[in-house]
Parts: C-alpha cells; sequence; structure tokens
C-alpha cells in the first residue's frame, strides 16, 4: 500500500519535469490576436517597417522567460497568421478602432502618423463635437499654439529671404488650428484660454540673429510635432474603448483630427 502511494507520488513530479516545456506551452500566455491581424496586414501590405515593430510587440506584450526567451506559447506561425488574415479581412482593419492592449497604443498612433505623413498631409477642419475629456486636451493644445505662434513672430523678426516667407506661413497655418480649436471650444461652451502677450522662453532660447532664427523654428517645429504626437496618443488610449461602446458614427473623430495635425507637423 505504501508502496502505491510513494509511486503515486512521484510520478506527477517526474512528469511534470519530463513534459515542462509541453505544459508551460499549453497554459502559458497567448499573444494578442489583434496585434497579430495588425502584424500579417502590415506584412501582407509590404510595410516591413511596420510589420516588424508590429510581431515585435505581439513578442513584447506576450512576455519573455527569465532567460529572455519567448515561452512556447508565445510563438505565432507567421505565415499561418497572413493566411488567416486574407481569409478573414476583405477590407483593411482600422487600426484606430482595433481592441489592441492599451500599452500598445502608442505605437499603433504612431504608425497612423507615419501613414497619414507618407500621403502629404493637408490641415483639415475638424468637424467633431468635443467630449470632456477632450475639452482639457484642446485648452491645452490651444495655449500650445498661441505660445508657438509668438515664438513664430519672434523668429520672423530675425528672419530673411525665403526664410521670412515660410515663417509667415506657418503662423497663418498656427492661427487656422488655433482658430479651430476656438471653435470646438465654443461648440462645446468650453471657456478657452487666453492669448497672452507674451510667453517665457524655457529651455529653448529665443533667436536673435538669421541663423538663430533658423534654428529656433527648426526646433519649434520638433516640438509641435512631439506635443500633437502625444495629444494623438493619449487620444489613442481614451477613444479606442469609446469606440467599441459607443453608437456615434464615429467616436474617433478627435483622435483622428491629432493624427492628421500631427502628421502635417511633420511635413512642414
Amino acid at each position: 500500500m505504501l508502496r502505491r502511494m510513494l509511486i503515486a507520488a512521484v510520478l506527477p513530479a517526474a512528469l511534470l519535469t519530463a513534459g515542462c516545456a509541453p505544459i508551460v506551452d499549453y497554459f502559458g500566455p497567448r499573444p494578442d490576436p489583434t496585434l497579430i491581424e495588425l502584424a500579417a496586414q502590415a506584412q501582407s501590405q509590404g510595410n516591413a517597417e511596420h510589420a516588424d515593430a508590429l510581431w515585435a510587440e505581439v513578442a513584447r506584450t506576450c512576455g519573455f522567460a527569465e532567460d529572455g526567451t519567448s515561452p512556447g506559447s508565445c510563438q505565432v506561425d507567421r505565415d499561418a497568421a497572413m493566411a488567416e488574415y486574407s481569409t478573414k479581412h476583405a477590407e483593411p482593419i482600422d487600426p484606430l478602432t482595433a481592441a489592441v492592449p492599451v500599452e500598445s497604443r502608442a505605437l499603433i498612433v504612431s504608425h497612423a502618423i507615419d501613414d497619414a505623413a507618407s500621403a502629404a498631409p493637408q490641415l483639415a477642419e475638424p468637424d467633431l463635437m468635443l467630449t470632456p475629456a477632450e475639452i482639457d486636451q484642446a485648452k491645452d493644445l490651444l495655449a500650445w499654439e498661441y505660445e508657438t505662434i509668438w515664438g513664430l513672430d519672434t523668429a520672423k523678426a530675425f528672419a530673411a529671404g525665403d526664410q521670412e516667407g515660410r515663417i509667415g506661413s506657418l503662423i497663418a497655418d498656427h492661427e487656422q488650428i488655433a482658430a479651430w480649436l476656438r471653435g470646438l471650444l465654443a461648440d462645446a461652451k468650453a471657456e478657452a484660454p487666453a492669448q497672452a502677450a507674451a510667453y517665457t522662453a524655457t529651455d529653448l532660447p529665443l533667436p536673435t540673429d538669421t541663423a538663430s532664427s533658423a534654428d529656433y523654428v527648426t526646433q519649434l517645429n520638433a516640438r509641435t510635432q512631439e506635443r500633437w504626437t502625444q495629444a494623438a496618443t493619449i487620444a489613442g488610449r481614451d477613444e479606442a474603448t469609446a469606440a467599441a461602446t459607443t453608437e456615434a458614427t464615429d467616436a474617433t473623430a478627435w483622435l483622428r483630427w491629432l493624427v492628421g495635425t500631427a502628421a502635417w507637423a511633420r511635413t512642414v
């Protein structure tokens, strides 16, 4: 009787030791199916850079073993994933409304901006009604636009030739964005921040001559890209959930406008 009990106690442990990998593969973490589909879609569209980034995101979100390797349960047969994607989807998946992990939204939004920037984007008037969360974002962006306009106007005083005309065009564009933001806030019956007569330069020194004027505008444009990209990333985290629950025609209208404006900022 005792011998049978010892065998019964030892046998499962032996099986677990011998079959550890298959058990981990069966009960281990699973890769996100939507990320897999987006990776397969990017690969099928010939966008190798986005596909590689998405396959890496599939592995990252699924997790790694202590030795840095990907568990068997996280392994993806890419050819099979491509075939399944082609069978299931006659039309492309919209990444901005896809139900990906929250931690992956920054990558998805970045790719959306990449795609929009490659199509020579133009500024477009937003056609939407702000939600309470979007109102706060709109106020922050309007304050940034005011500061940008002031900075560009300061740089224009030191510019010459074509640079002066370019800065004038940028000022007009940012004034248009500011006007649209004020309109959105007015429609939402929200108070817009006031435009100050002057702003205090912080970590971006103001220009003092023609050369520093050109450098200042370049750096200010880079900060504008960062600001609008950050806003789109934050909105992407919130609005992906809203898109899955709302009956509105497009719950991501604000996000799409942010993406388009961020894409425009990359090209100026």
